[in-house]
């Protein structure tokens, strides 16, 4: 038999290892992935959720959220503004999920909401005035000659 070493690394899916018996096994991905660190938080999330498991819901929500992307992705072709996007795709999975509006509303952070609401309002003013155009003129001045050191003049 074999010497066991006090070392620990990833196997590759496929690689033949030995086993502490010396004899040589194909690892198991499933029991890999089990013995991980997270196998904790995973038993706590089954006995606290239970088993997840695929119903009819599910399968329209895919499909809701497969076409709000295709919608944030062709919303000029179809003529169409990206929040009218993002509204549809909110009421449609809203009305889809079989839940009360006001619980759903219960469970929306608003001071998140608001907040991003405002930092859209602002974003959309300062494109307006030409200030992002500005400071993008800028921060290329600092790069330079240097595309590559543009990540930096970002920050």
């Amino acid at each position: 038999m074999g010497e066991f070493k006090q070392e620990f690394r990833s196997v590759d899916q496929g690689e033949w290892v030995y086993d502490f018996t010396g004899s040589e096994t194909e690892p198991d991905i499933k029991t890999e992935l089990r013995t991980t660190e997270f196998d904790e938080w995973i038993d706590l999330s089954i006995k606290e959720f239970g088993a997840i498991k695929w119903i009819p819901k599910q399968s329209v929500a895919t499909i809701i959220m497969a076409g709000t992307i295709s919608g944030f992705m062709f919303y000029d072709l179809i003529g169409l503004n990206p929040a009218l996007v993002a509204l549809i795709g909110g009421c449609l999975m809203m009305g889809f999920s079989g839940e009360e509006p006001s619980e759903v509303f219960k469970e929306i952070d608003w001071s998140t909401l608001i907040f991003l609401a405002g930092l859209f309002v602002m974003i959309n003013g300062m494109i307006n005035i030409g200030l992002i155009e500005i400071l993008s003129i800028s921060i290329l001045n600092i790069a330079g000659r240097w595309p590559d050191s543009l990540h930096i003049a970002i920050m």
